[in-house]
């Protein structure tokens, strides 16, 4: 994978967590749709434009323990695989965005978000990062992600994306066009086509 975790903030590290089970996901889930004053949920919903039920069937939450958000990730078989948590900036003492995996087992890094089952899915847009995929999709487009950050994409994915029209939403930063060359440069060859949009392209 090209990069390190200074040049990509994004990129998970791995505490010795155990993986949460559906039952404390669906609790997590609840955890943050309950009190719509909340800051976690005003975040999403109105600074990140995901509505809730966006976030319900995604089963995204909020682990009050750790003060971090919870995206549940599934392997090829639709499987849960990991959990990932994001701590926000500002709710960290340090003032920066933590995010972390449980390392209970080993896991395949990076995955890809919201799932691998892409037949029936023209085109599709590549974002970077949960939070614009979760957007993309509430405006009833298909996005995808790959869960390490900017600049982690694996090379085995390309045949999913085999005859289908790619666009590439990028962060506008420079990790931001690294990423947009590391997808294009996996996807190119296999793809009918990959372009690179922006957020004015699609609202």
């Amino acid at each position: 994978m090209p990069g390190n975790s200074e040049q990509y903030p994004d990129k998970p590290a791995t505490r010795k967590i155990e993986r949460p089970t559906n039952g404390e996901i669906r609790v997590y889930t609840d955890q943050l749709l309950y009190d719509k004053t909340a800051k976690r949920y005003r975040y999403l919903v109105h600074q990140r434009a995901i509505p809730a039920k966006i976030l319900r069937q995604f089963r995204i939450g909020w682990d009050p323990k750790r003060l971090a958000y919870t995206i549940p990730l599934l392997d090829e078989a639709e499987q849960l695989e990991c959990v990932k948590w994001i701590k926000p900036a500002w709710n960290s003492d340090d003032g920066k965005k933590h995010v972390w995996v449980c390392n209970t087992h080993e896991i395949r890094w990076p995955m890809l978000f919201p799932t691998y089952e892409l037949r029936g899915h023209d085109p599709i847009i590549v974002c970077e990062g949960e939070w614009d995929t979760l957007s993309v999709i509430s405006l009833g487009l298909f996005a995808v992600t790959a869960t390490g950050g900017a600049g982690q994409w694996d090379q085995a994915w390309s045949y999913l994306f085999k005859y289908k029209d790619v666009y590439i939403l990028p962060d506008a930063d420079e990790p931001g066009k690294d990423h947009e060359g590391t997808v294009a440069r996996a996807l190119w060859d296999t793809a009918s086509s990959v372009r690179t949009i922006s957020w004015e392209d699609l609202l």
